[in-house]
């Protein structure tokens, strides 16, 4: 919500501009005679044929590839899949981008990115340039300043959805990586690859100005009522 708050601020983002939004999760608790009580996690059904991955686990970003050497994948696993795509069940299968963590933390290069605490500028100052596909790569760089540099959201995947009003990015199955000050790992599941995890991701993402502009409180912004959810007052 932050994060859309801000976008809406930035001088020449307008009600067309897509936003971000993970789907809701509902679980459902079913009485089965063989399995008795079982717990299903339900959410909206994507469209498989427009899904796409925008950024991985592993520092993977969408038109560059991972810096991370990844694995020879099992054939068991490759017959595994093959037999779920016989069933026909439409699945979108992820693959494991999990690896063994190194004790010692990579020292990734952030000296491009921006600190937490914003700073401010004004409409008239510069004009802001991105393109559509900035936006997630530039939710995953908020996500870690937001947070202090406690936290990145990252594995962004989904359907950019053109037809809601406005158009935005219905993204499932995230993962976070946490920087944790006692040391813990895996904090938000197996794919928490920590402090690791977050270098990776700075290893091949690139700040984008609208990474730049995110950090910024701008001054008299004119934006809509509708985009702020009423938070801010249309400049006169």
């Amino acid at each position: 919500q932050e994060f859309n708050l801000r976008l809406a601020t930035i001088p020449g983002v307008k009600s067309s501009t897509p936003r971000i939004r993970f789907l809701d999760c509902h679980v459902y608790v079913l009485h089965d005679k063989g399995m008795g009580r079982v717990g299903v996690l339900v959410e909206k059904m994507l469209d498989v044929s427009r899904y796409k991955k925008w950024n991985t686990n592993n520092g993977g970003v969408d038109g560059m590839p991972s810096m991370c050497v990844e694995e020879e994948p099992d054939p068991k696993i490759g017959e595994l899949l093959d037999g779920i795509k016989d069933l026909g069940l439409g699945a979108i299968v992820e693959e494991d981008e999990d690896e063994e963590d190194s004790d010692e933390e990579d020292g990734a290069e952030m000296g491009s990115a921006l600190e937490s605490r914003p700073t401010a500028a004004r409409v008239g100052d510069a004009a802001i340039s991105f393109t559509i596909a900035d936006i997630p790569q530039a939710f995953s760089c908020f996500s870690y300043r937001f947070s202090r540099k406690r936290y990145l959201v990252c594995d962004l995947q989904g359907v950019l959805n053109e037809t809601s009003v406005p158009p935005c990015f219905e993204l499932t199955d995230p993962v976070i990586h946490y920087k944790s000050k006692s040391g813990r790992r895996a904090v938000f599941g197996r794919t928490d690859r920590g402090p690791k995890g977050i270098n990776d991701f700075y290893k091949t993402h690139q700040c984008s100005e609208l990474c730049r502009a995110l950090m910024k409180e701008w001054i008299n912004p004119k934006v809509e009522l509708s985009e702020t959810s009423g938070r801010r007052r249309r400049a006169k």
